[in-house]
């Protein structure tokens, strides 16, 4: 099972901080799949590895050509079967059978690094696909632990404690994961 990352691109461009990630995680040895659904940014994320650093390019492909498999960069909207590392940029999809699967999943958004466990991670994306949807307890253990009945529901208020606390590291205002009395948790992107 890998980690999953959050990079905010607050400070650096993509175009900055996609290369030094593809770079890093090509060093620890892994297959890349950069992952983005515009036509637009995957012409741009080519031409971009194409230019590449002093060195020289970044050795890559784009989906869809007859070599995709002997790539060891590949950009486009494919399923990750064979890599090491996703980066998804520009909010493509990401599973949690993907973060599971995975060595190191990053996610590129508009770079602070946000280290989140597995759980976390489950929760922060259910959260961000439903933004200002309440979650009882039981329905977040139901959606997002793998085994739900071997947990106790209390289990969900320690995970989200301590996505909190990361959150607040990095700027984030505690009181986007909000607590309904009675009810359960809801997220607030505008917090």
């Amino acid at each position: 099972m890998g980690s999953a990352y959050f990079y905010q691109l607050k400070d650096s461009p993509l175009e900055a901080t996609l290369p030094m990630l593809v770079g890093k995680a090509r060093s620890a040895g892994w297959r890349v799949l950069v992952r983005g659904q515009d036509p637009a940014l995957i012409k741009r994320l080519d031409e971009l590895f194409w230019q590449g650093a002093d060195d020289g390019f970044m050795p890559h492909g784009v989906a869809g050509g007859a070599h995709d498999a002997d790539q060891p960069v590949l950009i486009g909207d494919v399923p990750s079967d064979g890599f090491g590392c996703l980066m998804s940029v520009a909010g493509a999809a990401v599973s949690d059978a993907e973060v599971n699967a995975m060595e190191r999943v990053c996610i590129l958004f508009d770079g602070e690094e946000l280290e989140l466990t597995r759980y976390e991670f489950r929760l922060m994306r259910l959260f961000l696909t439903n933004p200002g949807r309440v979650f009882s307890r039981g329905q977040l253990m139901d959606q997002v632990w793998e085994e739900p009945d071997c947990s106790l529901e209390r289990t969900v208020d320690a995970h989200i404690k301590q996505l909190r606390a990361k959150l607040r590291d990095r700027g984030q205002s505690e009181d986007s994961i909000r607590t309904h009395r009675g009810l359960g948790y809801s997220f607030d992107p505008h917090s």
